[in-house]
């Protein structure tokens, strides 16, 4: 070996951490503690957490969950409660206070639907069963199938004896007063139907049913609609159309765009710019809908 390769590993000796005692290369030196506070230091300094993109609710990507309830579940459910205590306030004159909107009876059996229907679609049905009973137990009787599909600031007042089915579609802003049926037409029409097809009606956004109305089998009632009190509907209605209190409308009765006066009919779709079109709150479909006279 020449001297040169001899003070190369003479250095190369000298430059390895050695024990004292053996002489032998030691391991990594033990780790010294973190300083107290360094943690909070290291995120003042990092800033606020970026927020995620555009679809992602958390670091799971798009529609990642959050928590039991999913990303905002909680949050959405409140503000949806928010705005059903203030559709009720709006609507009914007898409201003194928001506190007392709560002990109406028709809000327990919404909110309690929403859970029965969550329950109903991830294939619970027993147990979505026995929530909508205890639902129709508080409420006095307003009967919601787990699968019926309610949408946004629904209202039923004097809510008592209200019935409905399974495949219903309920819009926004949709009133009804106490003793409405949203039902079919018979377990006879019904055995006929395909597996899953619909077999209750349809109410577009700003319908109005008034007491003790009937709305059978798999009908479309246009949005902005009226239907008076006793009235039986089996047939589809068009755009804010108005049925007189008492009348029965039979299936498969055309009703599409026809204007009858009232000794011809009852089913008065309203006209763009009609004295009394509007809706029964400010500014929504319905508002003063003119009467037919007797």
């Amino acid at each position: 070996m020449n001297p040169l390769s001899r003070l190369r590993a003479r250095v190369r000796r000298a430059a390895a951490p050695t024990t004292h005692r053996t002489g032998r290369r030691a391991g990594p030196p033990p780790a010294r503690p973190p300083r107290p506070g360094a943690a909070a230091d290291s995120a003042r300094a990092a800033g606020p957490p970026a927020d995620p993109p555009a679809g992602e609710t958390g670091a799971g990507g798009p529609g990642a969950a959050r928590g039991p309830w999913g990303g905002g579940r909680v949050g959405s459910a409140l503000r949806r409660a928010r705005e059903d205590v203030h559709v009720v306030c709006a609507k009914d004159p007898a409201v003194c206070s928001p506190w007392e909107v709560l002990l109406y009876p028709h809000l327990h059996a919404l909110w309690l639907h929403r859970l029965a229907h969550a329950l109903y679609v991830r294939d619970h049905r027993v147990v979505a069963r026995a929530v909508a009973l205890f639902g129709r137990k508080v409420s006095g009787g307003i009967d919601i199938h787990p699968g019926a599909r309610i949408g946004r600031r629904f209202f039923v007042d004097h809510g008592c004896g209200v019935v409905i089915g399974e495949t219903a579609r309920i819009g926004d802003d949709v009133m009804l007063y106490h003793l409405v049926t949203l039902g079919s037409v018979g377990w006879w029409h019904d055995a006929t139907r395909a597996p899953g097809a619909q077999r209750h009606p349809t109410l577009g956004d700003g319908v109005v049913v008034g007491t003790g109305a009937c709305v059978l089998g798999p009908v479309e009632i246009g949005p902005g609609s009226v239907i008076g009190a006793k009235s039986v509907v089996m047939t589809s209605l068009p755009d804010r159309s108005r049925v007189r209190a008492g009348l029965v409308l039979p299936h498969g009765q055309d009703r599409g765009g026809e204007h009858r006066g009232p000794a011809n009919g009852a089913v008065l779709p309203f006209r763009s710019g009609e004295p009394g079109s509007g809706d029964q709150r400010p500014g929504g479909p319905g508002a003063g809908y003119r009467r037919e006279a007797e």
